[in-house]
């Protein structure tokens, strides 16, 4: 990615889908979050809708957080990026074992 990309990606909230996925290990979660925020946050939910963990995050621009597979069960999540008290995004990803 060049650096025009970079800066263009950084004018927005965005939640990408996490690699690899499904995963058994480890997987990556990135996002952007534009510069001026209050407060950023990645949610986990399994799909009964029960929080499992929270991500503070406390950058802006592009940046990730790495899931470890032992963390959870096996099955399928919904990973929300909340900014500022505005959901931005949700994605599935599937653990497998």
């Amino acid at each position: 990615m060049d650096e025009d990309q970079d800066k263009q990606k950084a004018k927005y909230n965005v939640l990408y889908q996490n690699t690899p996925n499904p995963f058994s290990e480890d997987t990556k979660i990135e996002y952007c979050i534009f510069q001026n925020f209050q407060s950023a946050k990645i949610y986990i939910h399994n799909l009964q809708g029960n929080e499992l963990k929270a991500f503070n995050l406390d950058k802006s621009g592009q940046n990730y957080i790495t899931i470890k597979g032992e963390q959870f069960k096996e099955g399928m999540y919904i990973y929300t990026l909340v900014v500022n008290g505005d959901i931005i995004d949700s994605k599935r990803m599937i653990l497998t074992k």
